[in-house]
């Protein structure tokens, strides 16, 4: 992971607890616009140096329509997430319904996830494992969001209001979209890939402490730390098969 990457992370450590102690306002929503799409950028940045074809670049803008339209549907009938709306902070929506951000957010979640379990992609169950592990780290988004009032559902659960429903749903689309990249992205995984997974996980983790959100802090904590540790250990792998000795 490059060195850009973790010094965003310190700051965003930081900024964090601004979030966390600072009451937002609907006027602030570009912000969180902004912020998303610079979290998104160092994923995509890595998966266009990989070498982006036809392919990828179809497959990105169906995982882009996929995250929209799963979430209308969410908002509209329940299915898969349970019933929720979003709230004035999260920035323009479309149809009225979703906001823009929401792929830019999702489908690099999806590509580091991958990217991270890389090494289990002959295990019969991987795409299962990477369903499950976009659920864990919804298990640090959702709190974070519904008490900020980035959205709300309509029933919540003993889990900071987040209904149970929704991990569910989580594992389900998760484990859809890691199919579809998985058999569109063959290419070599660069370290970056995972970065906005480490990027979002190091913010929100900050942001539930300050919050008092102690068990989705620590789940983030643990997942920023795994994300970190991988692409070090990812990078140097790299270099090693670069650079064989003879």
């Amino acid at each position: 992971m490059t060195l850009s990457v973790k010094i965003t992370a310190v700051i965003l450590l930081v900024v964090g607890f601004f979030v966390g102690k600072v009451p937002l306002t609907p006027q602030m929503s570009w912000v969180s616009s902004i912020a998303i799409l610079g979290f998104a950028a160092p994923t995509l940045i890595a998966v266009y140096r990989a070498g982006v074809d036809k392919r990828i670049v179809i497959t990105l803008i169906g995982l882009s329509i996929f995250a929209l339209g799963i979430e209308a549907t969410s908002i509209l009938t329940g299915f898969p997430y349970s019933r929720f709306v979003y709230g004035d902070m999260i920035g323009g929506r479309v149809a009225g319904l979703v906001p823009w951000t929401v792929p830019f957010a999702w489908v690099p979640l999806v590509i580091g996830a991958t990217a991270r379990l890389a090494s289990k992609r002959t295990h019969p169950l991987f795409f299962l494992m990477c369903g499950f592990y976009l659920m864990a780290i919804d298990l640090l988004l959702d709190p974070a969001a519904v008490k900020l009032g980035f959205w709300t559902y309509e029933y919540g659960s003993a889990y900071y209001d987040v209904p149970l429903q929704n991990f569910g749903g989580w594992v389900m689309t998760g484990t859809l979209a890691t199919v579809v990249w998985t058999f569109a992205f063959r290419k070599a995984v660069h370290a970056d890939a995972i970065a906005t997974l480490f990027l979002t996980c190091a913010f929100w983790s900050s942001v539930c402490l300050f919050k008092g959100l102690y068990i989705p802090a620590v789940i983030g904590a643990l997942l920023a730390v795994d994300a970190l540790r991988w692409a070090e250990a990812h990078k140097k792998q790299n270099r090693a098969v670069a650079s064989p000795v003879h």
